[in-house]
């Protein structure tokens, strides 16, 4: 019984689905003292994946069917079925799945929460053969129950998390079309980010703080850095010529906007590493590594990395794309600029994992770039570049781009 409690609190403490089957598979082995022991759980199309089990060759037999199998009509019924001896199992024998329970006795115990059917727990080969009490059968069952009851909940979690990240993602889509209507700026700040970080992470101390959650994080949360651009209005957002004064501290309103927006988020999920990572990359986006950037003027390490990572990325995409504001740079006057914000407006560290990985960057540039996605801008007086007869890497950009460049960039995609 006291392993039964020690799993119960385990369980309450579990976040995600493997740690759930590694106490499963722990604990089954205890309780049933047998020497193979599988966890099968339902997939999409209806069969069962063996997730876990007491002996390496089991985890590589595949799919078990649910139509036809022991395991899907253990799933089908919801009871427990107990194989005593080799003349019960006989009557199995021509099951796919026959093999999990041929050294009797053996046990098959469905795995069900809130009557729906999730998986089983097969467990044969009993040291020193005695059979089943129903004592035991009772913990296996309460032990099945349990963890059920916690997959239903972090399934039911993940699914919640899902719908609200693709929201929250929708959300930026819905900013950036505003200003950018093919919707590939950010996919490519997205991926320009993931090559500095990659590059970062090859160095101490980033290579224990970049890890492989860092850099998912990362994916996400990038495209939400100008979310609260959806409060700013069209007349400042799309204005053709220079911002004034009054113009430009709107326009900086949308850092305090966009991490409020996500702040209000975080209110329903605080222990969203996600949702923290976009916070932080919506309020320091446009912060200067000197410390002359906005909106709280923070300086070095002060801003989060993951921010100071987007602020390459998305300055270095801004330089490449026209706007309705602006012309486009081609990829070495874009590179210059970054090399040249080197201490000033990027970090250092930053900008060189970010000049190792140029070649990457160029080609994702090429990649996912404006004129492959067909795009036709949405303004009449907004020049489409790709059918310019000049050649861009010979035009000197504007001087109100070469500004922006050089300061705090609140227009910078």
């Amino acid at each position: 019984m006291n392993c039964l409690l020690d799993f119960s609190t385990a369980l309450s403490r579990a976040e995600t689905l493997e740690a759930v089957y590694d106490r499963m598979l722990g604990l089954a082995v205890t309780l049933t003292a047998c020497r193979r022991v599988i966890i099968a759980i339902s997939i999409d199309n209806g069969d069962l994946d063996v997730v876990r089990a007491s002996r390496r060759e089991d985890m590589m037999a595949g799919p078990i069917a649910r139509v036809g199998t022991i395991c899907g009509e253990v799933m089908e019924t919801g009871k427990t079925l107990v194989v005593e001896d080799d003349q019960a199992a006989s009557q199995w024998s021509g099951r796919a799945d026959f093999d999990f329970l041929t050294h009797a006795p053996s046990v098959a115990i469905p795995i069900t929460s809130r009557d729906q059917s999730l998986g089983v727990i097969c467990a044969s080969g009993r040291v020193g053969g005695g059979l089943f009490t129903p004592q035991d059968l009772e913990y296996l069952e309460l032990a099945a129950a349990y963890a059920a009851s916690a997959i239903h909940m972090i399934q039911t979690c993940k699914a919640r998390d899902a719908a609200r990240d693709a929201i929250v993602v929708g959300l930026a889509q819905l900013a950036e079309h505003r200003d950018d209507d093919t919707g590939k700026h950010l996919e490519r700040v997205a991926s320009y980010c993931v090559e500095i970080a990659e590059a970062l992470r090859e160095d101490a101390p980033y290579d224990r703080i970049v890890t492989d959650e860092f850099l998912s994080n990362l994916q996400l949360a990038a495209p939400l850095h100008d979310i609260g651009k959806v409060a700013i209005p069209d007349a400042i957002l799309l204005k053709p010529g220079r911002l004034t004064t009054e113009e430009r501290d709107v326009m900086r309103m949308h850092t305090a906007i966009g991490a409020e927006t996500i702040r209000s988020l975080m209110a329903h999920a605080p222990d969203s590493a996600f949702l923290r990572m976009a916070e932080d990359i919506t309020h320091a986006h446009h912060e200067w590594f000197d410390g002359r950037g906005y909106p709280r003027q923070l300086t070095g390490e002060q801003i989060p990395l993951a921010a100071r990572i987007v602020a390459i990325a998305d300055v270095y995409d801004a330089l490449r794309t026209e706007r309705i504001y602006k012309q486009r740079m081609s990829h070495d006057q874009a590179v210059k600029h970054i090399l040249e914000a080197s201490g000033t407006q990027f970090d250092p560290v930053l900008v060189e994992a970010f000049f190792r990985q140029l070649k990457a960057i160029e080609r994702l540039a090429a990649h996912l770039s404006d004129r492959n996605a067909g795009a036709k801008h949405h303004r009449s007086n907004h020049v489409a570049w790709a059918n310019r007869k000049v050649n861009p890497e010979s035009v000197t950009p504007q001087s109100e781009t070469q500004a922006d460049a050089l300061r705090p960039s609140e227009r910078a995609s």
